[in-house]
């Protein structure tokens, strides 16, 4: 196994009920999914998953709130042969 880690560096006030996830994507099917969390409140929201050594796999950035969800960012198709961090930045007004 590796490590997917996700960080996302969030500008502005994020609306109360919003949550962000890391996502690892096989066809359809999520396989592994992490929540990310800001825990000292400075705007960047971070996380990791387990992800099989030597898969390929769609990996992107998931918002959450009010029952909604969309992609923030996308990052593609990606050869998980060692840890990988994947990192973007988004105004909260984009949300």
């Amino acid at each position: 196994m590796v490590c997917a880690g996700f960080e996302l560096a969030v500008v502005g006030r994020v609306r109360p009920g919003t949550k962000f996830f890391g996502h690892v994507v096989r066809g359809m099917v999520v396989e592994a999914e992490a929540e990310l969390t800001d825990p000292d409140g400075t705007g960047t929201y971070t996380g990791s998953a387990s992800v099989e050594c030597g898969s390929t796999r769609s990996v992107g950035i998931v918002v959450r709130y009010d029952g909604l969800s969309d992609l923030v960012a996308d990052f593609g198709l990606v050869v998980f042969d060692q840890n990988r961090t994947f990192f973007d930045r988004t105004p909260a007004a984009n949300l």
